[in-house]
């Protein structure tokens, strides 16, 4: 097994914040020098063990986590604010393999992220954030040419009254020719369901951004790969 553990912080004296002013019709961002000290905490652990489970059988187990806390000042319509910001991020990964024959995956990830002016002035732009995304993938070799994949995820968004989901559907499947299967045909289908919106999700002490951009929703794919598969020279 593997164990890695990290904790770091950060300090800022004289350091650059943000200074927005919003008018009619626009928002103004400004670049100002602060006095006052910044900090930011952080640590991070990973975990990860394989366990032989059979012959020809393995379950490989993948734990990480984050978190990060600090403070920042920053200026909104000429009013100082400083703000209190912490997050946490927890991800746990669990693969079975049965080897040269299917492969599951599980992989999830939650996130939470709140902010608040600790100088509670009447200008506000607390919030808490989260977001989840949950997966599952499945390889199926149906020969030792012929092979099946399939995977689909969840993703879950919410602060304050905004919240959005989608589910992504897409499998695809492999067929290998030639003598040292070296040429590989593959035809996958993407976003089965059209459910993928192009959503965009961002969190900073400054700023909470979210929309929509214009994507490909299902498609399909035809592609001709070749391993030229040489070694040793």
């Amino acid at each position: 097994y593997n164990i890695s553990f990290n904790l770091a912080f950060r300090n800022y004296q004289r350091g650059l914040t943000d200074s927005v002013v919003y008018l009619d019709n626009q928002q103004q961002v400004y670049t100002a020098q602060m006095d006052k000290a910044m900090e930011v905490y952080t640590g991070s652990l990973v975990f990860s063990k394989p366990y032989l489970i059979g012959k020809n059988q393995t379950l490989n187990l993948n734990v990480n986590g984050n978190v990060n806390w600090g403070n920042k000042y920053q200026y909104l319509d000429s009013e100082l604010q400083e703000m209190y910001n912490n997050s946490q991020d927890i991800g746990i990964n669990i693969y079975y393999t049965l080897v040269d024959k299917y492969q599951i995956g599980w992989k999830n990830n939650v996130n939470r992220y709140r902010r608040y002016n600790k100088l509670g002035n009447t200008l506000s732009n607390d919030y808490t954030s989260y977001a989840w995304n949950s997966g599952m993938s499945i390889s199926y070799a149906l020969s030792k040419r012929w092979a099946f994949n399939t995977n689909g995820t969840l993703r879950y968004n919410k602060s304050g009254t905004y919240k959005d989901d989608v589910f992504i559907w897409n499998a695809n499947t492999t067929y290998r020719v030639l003598k040292g299967n070296n040429l590989e045909f593959k035809i996958a289908a993407y976003d089965l369901l059209r459910q993928n919106k192009g959503l965009y999700f961002y969190n900073g002490v400054t700023e909470f951004t979210t929309g929509y951009s214009n994507i490909l929703t299902q498609y399909y794919m035809l592609s001709l790969s070749y391993f030229p598969r040489k070694f040793g020279f």
